[in-house]
């Protein structure tokens, strides 16, 4: 009998992408979908192996690891984004104030027409996650606080 090894794939729970569903791929293959707040396990062969994770076209570097007979490895996913609600709120803020506007009809104040300037660099940041750092929108990496961890 073959003597195997462990992955145990962790996923926090987080605001950014709840109802999304990541891949999780062991050398290149779609083993499985991890959910928000979801931990997974894999049995894998001894050896060199790559891992990685994509959310649509979106995902995260490879992480390459020689894991031993009967080593089990802990792996964590979470969103890329470091700053995401830095950058939601003056979106959320625009959206709100123009609906607000829009629904009772009062006359807009005069520095009304500059605020989605604070929208521009919410949306260059949104756009350069899904654009240039599309490899880095995800963030997987060994879980060194797992209490299983020794």
């Amino acid at each position: 009998m073959a003597k195997q090894a462990r992955i145990i794939l962790n996923r926090k729970s987080e605001w950014v992408n709840n109802s999304r569903a990541y891949q999780f791929l062991i050398d290149g293959n779609v083993m499985s979908r991890v959910r928000n707040g979801e931990s997974l396990e894999f049995q894998v062969e001894p050896g060199l192996h790559q891992f990685s994770c994509k959310a649509g076209w979106c995902g995260s570097e490879v992480i390459e690891m020689d894991i031993r007979e009967n080593e089990i490895a802990y792996l964590v996913v979470s969103s890329g984004m470091k700053y995401y609600w830095w950058v939601a709120i003056p979106l959320l803020v625009v959206f709100v104030s123009n609906l607000i506007y829009s629904l009772t009809q009062a006359p807009k104040p005069a520095y009304f027409k500059y605020l989605f300037l604070l929208a521009v660099p919410a949306l260059l940041y949104f756009a350069y996650y899904l654009t240039i750092r599309r490899n880095e929108y995800l963030r997987l990496e060994k879980d060194g606080n797992n209490i299983f961890n020794h």
